[in-house]
């Protein structure tokens, strides 16, 4: 777990941290998250799979044949599932559970949308017949339903007998587990979710726990409505489908990825660097362009936990990873498309970064993503815009540093001169970085603010490596901007960053799996001292996290 320190290193380490503690009167706040989070793992990893074992599976006794696959505390019956996005997951199982209500006649009818299932109502009167129909999905598979009345809720299989408990239950969701090639199940989380609906007085339905809070009218007429393009029935009181509060607007997402170990694309760029004045002292650190094939599974993370996303754009110098499949919705951007020919080639991704929404064709709204962020979890459009279209922005606790020397690093100096602009121009003064998470982006607010500092924007995208007068436009720059002006929001999101050369590697890595945040960035600031393992270690854990291969890979075996 040290990563290779020596004896000599750890008691570096420990008398530091130490002392620290001293100076502070507490541990400091990541170092505890990281001993609570150890110990938290350590007794799940010790105790979970006994609990497990002793325990019957979810639903009752199984026969030997069947698979089961353990979730936390508790063993489930699993099937198996590959290339399915969470996405879809919700409506694959929406489709067969409604299928069959209504195949019984009984009137189902879609109530809300959250991004991650399904809300659908029935009448109160039909849950007994709406029981009897719903076990027949368990003929061939396993299906449960976790019931909840009041304060309590439980979970059977569809093929109990002990109904009473569900024929005066307030919702029921129902839904199949599913075990990835990872070991993660995966399932209730997106099955739809069955609300009940009584008559009362003045020809209303109420539905059943909140009376007098929801109510539409008896007879309602019934509507056709579209979710992510699938077909539900609705009524006219729920407008799923267009609800004002739903972000329905396409999202595109762009990558920035070059090939730093290319032999030609390093040739180039020690002949240019050769002659390059006035720039950045890491502009051209091998770091900044080393490559552990991070695209490939950040493209497998967004395949996974955001199925929703419209088109992909890849930015490169002209490349293209060997694995990597172009079709109607991941293409590969050349900088010869979105540059004039003058400014290239360039090795400054601030630069690069300046020319984002010049993609032919790119949506209105977009994400951008470094090829080291990942998501971690299912995230939905609303946790990156608001349902009008307003862009989240996510700021951390690093600060903008006031001062600028010979050794400020390009990230920084970026930093400090859009703080400069906004000041001159709003008077209010930018003192927290971004986060490293996917930034929310409109195109045409970027398309104004080239507009406005169109100098500012020449400097940057000509400058083929970094330069003390460049911007961090779509990292930072825009969204302080745009939240200037009315355009953009603070928002949160749970995210872990980490460098790849951290002595401790693995125990970070081990949390990132622990936790599940919703994004979360590995970067390497500079060659770690022990290279070999890192990657290894890298490697190891983003095969372990991201083992389903992306529609946009050439098939293997791995």
């Amino acid at each position: 777990m040290s990563g290779g320190r020596s004896l000599g290193q750890k008691l570096s380490a420990g008398r530091r941290l130490l002392q620290r503690m001293f100076e502070d009167g507490r541990i400091p706040s990541q170092s505890k998250a990281l001993v609570i989070d150890s110990f938290r793992m350590s007794l799940r990893d010790a105790l979970a799979p006994t609990v497990a074992n002793f325990l019957p599976p979810r639903g009752g006794p199984t026969s030997r044949n069947v698979k089961t696959s353990r979730s936390g505390w508790r063993r489930w019956v699993t099937a198996e599932v590959d290339e399915l996005s969470t996405h879809e997951l919700q409506h694959q199982m929406a489709t067969s559970v409604v299928g069959i209500l209504n195949e019984s006649d009984i009137d189902t009818f879609v109530i809300a949308s959250d991004g991650f299932h399904l809300e659908f109502g029935i009448p109160a009167d039909s849950r007994g017949v709406a029981y009897s129909a719903l076990q027949k999905l368990d003929e061939l598979e396993t299906w449960y339903i976790r019931w909840k009345r009041g304060s309590r809720t439980g979970v059977k299989r569809l093929t109990t007998r002990r109904r009473r408990v569900l024929r005066r239950a307030e919702t029921w969701i129902v839904f199949r587990q599913f075990q990835d090639r990872q070991g993660e199940v995966i399932g209730e989380k997106h099955g739809p979710l069955f609300s009940f609906w009584a008559s009362s007085a003045h020809d209303r339905l109420e539905k059943v726990g909140v009376r007098g809070l929801h109510r539409i009218p008896i007879g309602e007429a019934r509507t056709e409505e579209s979710i992510d393009g699938h077909p539900y029935r609705g009524t006219s009181s729920f407008s799923v489908g267009k609800a004002l509060l739903r972000f329905e607007s396409p999202i595109d997402v762009v990558y920035t990825w070059v090939d730093g170990a290319d032999p030609q694309w390093r040739a180039k760029k020690a002949q240019w660097s050769s002659s390059a004045s006035d720039v950045i002292i890491d502009s051209a650190d091998d770091s900044r362009f080393r490559s552990h094939n991070e695209l490939k599974y950040s493209l497998r993370s967004l395949h996974r936990y955001a199925g929703w996303v419209n088109r992909i754009f890849i930015v490169t110098d002209g490349q293209k990873p060997d694995w990597l499949i172009e079709d109607d919705r991941l293409q590969i951007v050349s900088h010869s498309e979105i540059f004039p020919k003058d400014w290239l080639p360039t090795f400054n991704s601030h630069s690069i970064e300046s020319r984002l929404h010049h993609i032919d064709g790119l949506s209105e709204h977009f994400l951008y993503f470094n090829d080291d962020m990942f998501l971690g979890c299912p995230v939905i459009p609303e946790t990156f815009f608001t349902a009008n279209g307003i862009p989240y922005f996510f700021e951390g606790d690093a600060r903008v540093s006031p001062v600028s020397t010979a050794a400020t690093l390009g990230v920084d100096a970026a930093a400090l001169n859009g703080r400069h602009l906004l000041t001159e121009k709003f008077g209010g003064v930018v003192d927290r970085k971004l986060l490293h998470s996917p930034y929310a982006l409109t195109r045409s607010m970027l398309m104004e603010i080239e507009k406005e500092f169109s100098a500012q924007f020449t400097l940057t995208g000509s400058s083929r490596f970094r330069s003390p007068s460049d911007l961090s436009i779509p990292s930072a720059f825009a969204h302080h901007y745009a939240f200037c002006v009315g355009r953009a929001l603070p928002g949160f999101i749970s995210t872990k960053y980490v460098n790849l050369e951290n002595q401790i590697l693995r125990q970070y890595l081990r949390q990132i799996r622990f936790n599940q945040y919703q994004t979360f960035c590995i970067n390497e600031t500079e060659v770690s001292a022990n290279l070999l393992r890192a990657d290894q270690d890298l490697i190891f854990f983003l095969n372990g996290y991201f083992p389903q291969q992306s529609p946009w890979e050439k098939r293997t075996n791995v």
